[in-house]
């Protein structure tokens, strides 16, 4: 498109209709000097003003592309202004139409990924068990994405005899794998999936196949199948909120729940618990209180390392630090209540530091 030619044809049109440079910017709503520049060619003209000169004026919007008349000697020249139009037309909406097809498809896998990571990303199994020799009783185990807990509760001996050692283990086809030997009758363990005997993929082999080995003080050695019942995952496409639950689950919930954590933390129904992040002294601290199970884990996140800490009611600690390949570099089980160590090398300093930093503020002894 010539802009001076498409100009002075503006000035023509405009002359021809007795018309001034403000009426005409008057009934295109723009200013007198725009239509000043438009026919002096200093400006250029956009489509939509053309077409609503063309109206004005009673003209092809081809015409104004080519700044003249229809005539016979142009005829040709002005259909092929036409022509070229339809394809810039067809040619943007194609482009559109790809564009709004590419973004599309972006959404679809952004939202799958969320959906796969987040979706029954939680679930929490309680465990029990017996045979002629001994019961285990309210057992729990905890299954996210980064780890594992396992805590088998009450173990005990049907005959009263003492628990010598016992051994936690779970069959990947045909292969056996030890997670835990202790001389305690307390089994705590954890994963963080990295270096470790259990990892992510093979949860679907402990589900089924976890089993424990009880050594009594009469020498006798009992095997038992576990039983893991689901009792919450958060695989819900959404979330109930507090006003469709009953008062009496608010009432005791809340009754449950540390006061300094409803305080301060932020409420997550999905997940079933209260979460807080916060930075200070060179650290990134996550806090996370599931209240289904009680369980409190804070999480201190250095550039080179990052260091977890977890609590389960009523008394067991653990602790385990990475580096920053999310490899396991220490990690220890510590009872608070018995004041033993389960598992690893327990240090009475990070204990310490744990209760002094963050258990205090429970009201936690």
């Amino acid at each position: 498109m010539n802009q001076e030619k498409v100009g002075k044809f503006i000035a023509q049109l405009r002359k021809e209709k007795k018309m001034t440079q403000q009426e005409l910017a008057d009934l295109l709503f723009v200013d007198r000097t725009t239509v000043s520049k438009w026919e002096v060619g200093n400006n250029s003209v956009s489509v939509d003003d053309l077409t609503k000169i063309a109206n004005i004026f009673g003209i092809t919007l081809s015409e104004m592309m080519i700044g003249e008349k229809q005539s016979e000697e142009n005829v040709d020249k002005i259909n092929t202004v036409t022509v070229n139009i339809i394809k810039k037309n067809k040619k943007f909406r194609r482009y559109l139409i790809y564009s709004c097809s590419f973004i599309l498809i972006l959404l679809i896998v952004f939202l799958s990924y969320y959906f796969i990571t987040t979706y029954n990303s939680l679930v929490v199994y309680e465990i029990n068990g017996e045979d002629n020799n001994f019961s285990i009783q309210n057992g729990l185990m905890i299954v996210s994405k980064d780890k594992t807990y396992i805590q088998l509760g009450s173990i005990k001996s049907i005959d009263n005899f003492d628990i010598e050692s016992i051994k936690l283990y779970y069959k990947k086809n045909d292969l056996k794998i030890n997670l835990i030997e202790t001389t305690d009758s307390f089994c705590f363990y954890s994963s963080t999936y990295q270096n470790s005997e259990l990892q992510y993929g093979d949860l679907k082999y402990l589900v089924p196949n976890l089993f424990l080995e009880v050594k009594l003080s009469n020498n006798e050695v009992s095997n038992i199948k576990l039983n893991l019942v689901k009792s919450y995952s958060n695989n819900k496409l959404y979330t109930k909120t507090n006003s469709n639950l009953e008062q009496d689950d608010i009432n005791n919930l809340d009754n449950n729940i540390p006061t300094y954590i409803k305080e301060n933390f932020k409420l997550d129904e999905e997940q079933h618990s209260y979460y807080l992040e916060e930075s200070k002294d060179n650290k990134k601290i996550k806090y996370t209180y599931f209240y289904d199970v009680n369980v409190f884990i804070v999480e201190e996140i250095f550039d080179k390392y990052s260091e977890s800490y977890s609590y389960l009611y009523p008394d067991d600690f653990s602790y385990s630090k990475s580096n920053s390949e999310q490899e396991v570099i220490d990690e220890f089980t510590y009872s608070i209540t018995n004041k033993e160590c389960i598992m690893g090398n327990c240090n009475n300093d990070i204990i310490e530091y744990f209760k002094s930093q963050y258990l205090n503020k429970l009201n936690v002894n």
